[in-house]
């Protein structure tokens, strides 16, 4: 697989094809973290009704990375699994309309490849002396956006941004980008056996993917999705970015019985670590670091593993 400042180089096609090529597969063009993440579901779907002892330990590792993110429930509790199927619903609702964005080219998007278009906008009263607003040159109605030392800002990738009123998503990817994503892509690391990737932390896999970076953002456009929008949430004052806070946001909002209401599932990284997690499908991560599918990776279950996975699930 080429990687990003490779494909920069020598292909004549638009960076929004190249955003494509990198939520896709170099073999059937499927946009593969969304495809993998609607495949979880169904999965799960499938085996919400019956004893947990009759799961495969694949539909557990699934089972196992949707209630990371989106808060554990009893499967023996109706009421409790029936809301989870709702949780699920929404979340797949979202990637169809995003791979139907995608896959048939209804998803426009200005990209800028560096942060030159966005200057500093004087007339911003600011909450905290930190705070830079920043506007852009080159599109007059995209409102002033938070972007203090622009791209130069620690670990800043890229911005979606969406004009006022909500006719154009424009992405800035930040320039250093391009050479940081020359490091391995989420597909390199799926195609690792169990041995290469086993107590990895997602974390630190994500933290260096485009794939990761572009799927997330592109979850903030708010032309395409409208009111169904991803944020960035947080969750006891803090963003819920990375597992950990994915996992506590997710945990705190189980409950809610309006899934409009349900702020995890409108968490963009919640999303985006969820489809990652299932892609990379040779693991379990329900505690953020890859875990074997089982001791003997045979997809059986001995009895005392039934009991602990039962114990821990709430049984």
């Amino acid at each position: 697989m080429k990687t990003i400042i490779e494909m920069v180089r020598t292909t004549s096609r638009s960076l929004w094809t190249l955003v494509g090529v990198l939520l896709k597969t170099t073999t059937d063009e499927k946009p593969y973290k969304i495809h993998a993440g609607k495949n979880a579901i169904d999965i799960i779907q499938q085996n919400l009704g019956k004893e947990i002892s009759h799961w495969s330990n694949v539909a557990l590792a699934k089972l196992g990375m949707f209630e990371a993110v989106y808060g554990k429930f009893n499967l023996a509790h109706k009421e409790e699994t029936e809301l989870a199927r709702k949780r699920l619903k929404y979340i797949d609702d979202f990637l169809d309309k995003m791979r139907k964005g995608i896959m048939d080219d209804k998803m426009p998007i200005s990209i800028f490849c560096n942060d030159d278009h966005m200057v500093f906008d004087h007339t911003v009263i600011k909450k905290t002396m930190h705070e830079e607003y920043y506007k852009s040159k080159k599109i007059s109605n995209i409102p002033p956006y938070e972007f203090t030392n622009k791209c130069a800002g620690q670990n800043f990738v890229a911005l979606m941004m969406t004009t006022v009123p909500h006719t154009q998503d424009v992405l800035t990817i930040c320039a250093s980008s391009f050479r940081k994503w020359g490091n391995e892509h989420l597909k390199d690391w799926a195609d690792r056996g169990i041995e290469d990737i086993v107590s990895e932390d997602l974390d630190d896999i994500l933290a260096d993917s485009p794939e990761t970076s572009l799927f997330h953002e592109l979850t903030h456009a708010e032309k395409y999705f409208g009111k169904d929008v991803m944020e960035d949430i947080k969750v006891d004052g803090e963003y819920a970015y990375q597992f950990a806070l994915c996992e506590r946001l997710g945990q705190a909002e189980v409950k809610k019985t309006d899934i409009g209401d349900n702020k995890a599932l409108r968490n963009a990284e919640s999303i985006d670590y969820f489809c990652a997690g299932v892609y990379l499908s040779q693991c379990n991560w329900r505690a953020g670091k890859c875990e074997r599918l089982s001791p003997e990776d045979n997809g059986e279950m001995n009895q005392d593993e039934v009991n602990a996975m039962m114990a821990e699930m709430g049984f």
